[in-house]
């Protein structure tokens, strides 16, 4: 009695034990977040899987010669290229590793080193690939992308088919350096315009220089709320502003104004200079420089191959490329207008067996061509009869009008004799 009694404890607290375990294997574990798919194998949390398992929050992702696909049950869809790893939260994916494709809700980001991208238009597609120890390149194969920096502070708007390559922590952050047309409004707010975003600016010495394109450095002013439709306030340093050429700021006068902005003094039009800056020349915003680059999709596709497919999946061929035309198998049948078999019939409107050619615009072959078939003639319409059946024309080869038969001889002409 005294064993039993001894044993029952010991069984309820190995019971209790193995819910306690697995209680915490599902508080640590946490809610599904969504799923991975790939053609071939990948490892999730450093285990091999193969085909497609269930995603929880917070799991590493990394794939080596296949690419995975991911969808969370928020609504976000995210792709992993080749060789490639990112980190899956329910709200934020981290690319560590190589390239990925975020396709999702405004509210679902892509974070790559110190930069937080994500999409503007529920259309938009945003392709990342991690360039080298320090760079992010940045498309937006579809719809525009944002790019922020680590503190919130917007860097660059990325418009459709434009591809960016950042560079974070360039200069202090909160630092500025632009080119672009310096406009005045009429209430006397001062605008600065460049191809990726607009901003306020604030400073000594800006209204000198209205309507003309400058070069400005300056730092964010964090706590200042910037007049629309600029993204934030930026005070120019002393010294800062610098005249890159006079006027041709018509453009961006037509722009502002159309967001509701009254410009003042917009000035006589005048034709700017030629504004080039060096390849190297590098505009920095928020402390990240950003430079112009080749879009992802045409240097590397998730798949680790250039890309010539339009985006939505679709096939296309390459500009200035021709479709390969492939050839029957040996002794099939070969399509209309193609080369036939060796030893097979030729089909409506290809080529003749050799030794013969038919004559342009009519169906007998041409012993004098040697087996080069003549290029191919129009058919006559209806109201053109063919050349053997025109008024006053004489049929050149058979005087009877009757077309002998391959290999044959003409049928001799009648007789005329009373």
């Amino acid at each position: 009695m005294q064993k039993q009694a001894t044993l029952q404890p010991t069984a309820q607290g190995l019971i209790a034990l193995i819910l306690v375990g697995t209680v915490s294997m599902a508080l640590a574990g946490g809610e599904a977040i969504g799923f991975a798919v790939a053609t071939g194998s990948f490892q999730v949390d450093s285990a091999q899987v193969y085909g497609n398992t269930t995603l929880f929050d917070g799991a590493t992702i990394s794939t080596a010669k296949a690419s995975s696909r991911l969808e969370l049950t928020n609504g976000a869809r995210l792709t992993l290229g080749e060789d490639s790893q990112a980190r899956i939260f329910e709200k934020r994916m981290t690319l560590e590793r190589g390239t990925g494709e975020l396709k999702t809700p405004a509210s679902y980001r892509m974070d790559a080193r110190t930069l937080r991208i994500s999409p503007l238009d529920p259309s938009s597609i945003a392709r990342v690939k991690l360039e080298g120890p320090r760079q992010v390149l940045v498309a937006a194969v579809n719809g525009r992308v944002r790019v922020l920096n680590e503190s919130g502070l917007l860097v660059a708007n990325v418009e459709p088919g434009v591809a960016l390559l950042f560079t974070p922590q360039a200069a202090e952050a909160g630092t500025f350096k632009m080119s672009g047309c310096l406009l005045e409004s009429a209430d006397g707010k001062f605008f600065l315009m460049d191809p990726n975003q607009t901003v306020e600016l604030r400073g000594s010495g800006l209204s000198a220089e209205a309507n003309n394109h400058v070069d400005i450095i300056g730092v964010a002013f964090r706590s200042a709320v910037p007049a629309p439709p600029a993204s934030q306030v930026v005070q120019v340093d002393t010294g800062g502003l610098k005249q890159a050429a006079v006027g041709g700021c018509e453009e961006s006068v037509a722009k502002l104004e159309s967001s509701g902005v009254k410009v003042a003094k917009p000035g006589q039009p005048v034709k700017a200079a030629a504004l080039e800056h060096p390849k190297s020349y590098v505009a920095i915003y928020a402390g990240v420089g950003v430079a112009a680059a080749a879009g992802i999709g045409a240097a590397v596709a998730l798949s680790g191959k250039k890309s010539t497919g339009p985006a939505n999946g679709g096939s296309s061929l390459a500009v200035g490329s021709s479709p390969t035309v492939s050839s029957p198998p040996a002794g099939g049948t070969s399509p209309a207008g193609g080369t036939p078999p060796a030893g097979g019939t030729p089909p409506t409107g290809g080529t003749p067996p050799a030794g013969s050619s038919r004559r342009k615009g009519t169906g007998r072959p041409d012993p004098t061509s040697g087996g080069t078939r003549r290029a191919a003639s129009t058919p006559p319409s209806e109201s053109s009869p063919p050349r053997c059946c025109r008024p006053g024309k004489e049929q050149p080869d058979s005087p009877t009008g009757i077309v002998p038969a391959a290999g044959g001889s003409p049928p001799s002409k009648p007789s005329m004799s009373p």
